[in-house]
């Protein structure tokens, strides 16, 4: 199986010194779906903001075997499609339509490619009729599905997503994980939602003081009450 991301000796401190990230290992094979789970603070955002080069720590980090750097920026930023936390950091464009469109456009797509793109991307949210919509007047929940369209609309390799299900409503979460489910590609998720995780991920990393404190097959994690109660999971 192809080795699509691969984490080597990643650390990790913000300008103020804050250290956030500490000798982080992690190889991630194609079509893999791991969630990453953690207490606030565990560094699970920082982690995810790594893989399409936000952030650059003192460390190799490889998508498809191409180092993350100003040289690669633009060829790793079209295959890691990265969902934000919070959608208001992602959506800043006059329409739903420019939002989702934003990303083929600046990938040089001609109009009717652009168009198709938009379409696709939003009726896989359930969102295509909100299309004219002002994004900044949609609900928490709306604005979440149509982060995940913008993302979507590049037919990235690789879904990193940073508490994809957070503030959802239950019909809107049900339906948010059965599309996770049936989505092939490879997938990171960063979760509080242990449930969704046990559901939907193949792979589980435990997050905590910065580092890895596991990684294994999710039924090996879950099965290990111990290791689940050492770092407030169970």
């Amino acid at each position: 199986m192809e080795k699509i991301i691969e984490i080597k000796n990643l650390s990790y401190s913000y300008p103020d010194g804050t250290a956030a990230l500490d000798n982080v290992n992690l190889s991630v094979f194609m079509g893999d779906c791991v969630g990453i789970l953690g207490p606030n603070g565990a560094g699970k955002t920082t982690l995810l903001l790594h893989l399409n080069g936000i952030l650059n720590g003192n460390s190799s980090v490889k998508i498809g075997g191409l180092t993350v750097d100003e040289k690669n920026l633009s060829v790793i930023r079209s295959k890691v499609g990265l969902v934000f936390q919070d959608p208001d950091d992602q959506l800043f464009m006059p329409t739903v339509f420019d939002d989702v469109a934003f990303g083929p456009v600046n990938m040089d797509m001609g109009t009717g490619e652009v168009q198709k793109r938009v379409d696709g991307a939003l009726d896989s949210v359930d969102m295509k009729e909100y299309k004219e919509r002002i994004s900044h007047h949609l609900s928490y929940g709306e604005k979440k599905r149509i982060s995940l369209a913008t993302v979507l609309s590049m037919n990235p390799e690789i879904l990193v997503l940073d508490e994809p299900t957070g503030n959802l409503d239950p019909k809107h979460r049900k339906e948010f994980i059965k599309f996770l489910s049936a989505t092939d590609i490879t997938k990171i998720i960063a979760s509080h939602d242990i449930d969704m995780v046990k559901s939907i991920c193949n792979k589980v990393a435990i997050m905590d003081k910065g580092s890895i404190a596991a990684f294994d097959t999710k039924e090996n994690i879950f099965k290990n009450k111990d290791l689940l109660k050492l770092h407030s999971l169970y």
